[in-house]
């Protein structure tokens, strides 16, 4: 979990289509995904408009279902959506509305569900390797992610991203993320939550079974240079395959120039 202060989201909203059967309803007729999603932004724009800064929060229906069961609450009741607004989270897990177009918000929103989701899938791996091994390999994963972030970082100039993409054993993808290095611009609640996502899903990676890339992306006027690390058996090695890897998260890969990374401090 990230830092801010744990405090109650205003509101709790269904981001994907297939969740929304878990929003009670408000009145006898239930309008369309995209209708809901309108009234949505109309009270959040209405709360902004009385001076009050929306704090949305979305969705997540493996974790809602998961606290329906531990709770004994049916999914899709109003005791049980009730019972997830609720719940503190970290402020800066929270998106503040600022007058976003509902469609723009949509796509934050959207962004920000895997992203809870990718978090949550990590929590389940570090705690059952602490349940498993002690709270020593918890904090073993933690200590190895701060030090080979800790190294990226020391090398990235302001503006550019780190990336991890990271799947599990049987191929099915754990997560990725990207980090922005850097700029006076970034404030310390932004910096502060990526770092310790990013340092998550590492944490995570280094626990379970996981092979994928790290990477350094640098745009400059004189073109993009990616530094890549292929990442398998708990070891990051300077890799000479970064477009196989990662020319999917490259929108113009031909304008890319992919090179080895430098040598990272590997997990004791």
């Amino acid at each position: 979990m990230t830092g801010g202060g744990a405090v109650r989201p205003t509101m709790v909203v269904a981001v994907y289509e297939d969740d929304y059967g878990l929003v009670p309803r408000q009145s006898p007729g239930r309008p369309s995904f995209d209708a809901y999603w309108r009234e949505v932004h109309a009270r959040a724009k209405e709360l902004l408009d009385a001076g009050i800064t929306p704090l949305l929060r979305p969705l997540v229906d493996v974790e809602f279902r998961r606290i329906c069961q531990d709770s004994g609450l049916r999914p899709g009741s109003a005791a049980a959506f009730e019972a997830y607004a609720q719940r503190p989270v970290p402020r800066d897990e929270l998106v503040e509305f600022d007058g976003l177009p509902v469609d723009a918000l949509r796509r934050m929103m959207v962004y920000e569900r895997d992203t809870a989701a990718m978090m949550w899938a990590c929590d389940l791996f570090l705690c059952a390797a602490a349940e498993q091994f002690g709270d020593e390999a918890k904090a073993w994963a933690f200590d190895s992610a701060r030090r080979v972030l800790d190294a990226v970082l020391a090398e990235a100039s302001a503006g550019d991203t780190i990336l991890f993409v990271s799947k599990l054993g049987d191929g099915q993808p754990l997560g990725s993320y990207a980090l922005a290095a850097g700029g006076e611009a970034r404030a310390a609640s932004d910096a502060r939550r990526d770092r310790t996502r990013l340092s998550t899903l590492l944490g995570a990676s280094l626990l379970v079974p996981a092979s994928g890339a790290l990477a350094l992306r640098s745009e400059r006027e004189n073109g993009t240079t990616v530094r890549v690390w292929e990442y398998a058996r708990q070891r990051f090695a300077p890799s000479e395959h970064g477009r196989l890897i990662l020319e999917a998260h490259d929108a113009d890969e031909s304008s890319v120039q992919y090179v080895p990374g430098f040598e990272l401090p590997q997990p004791a």
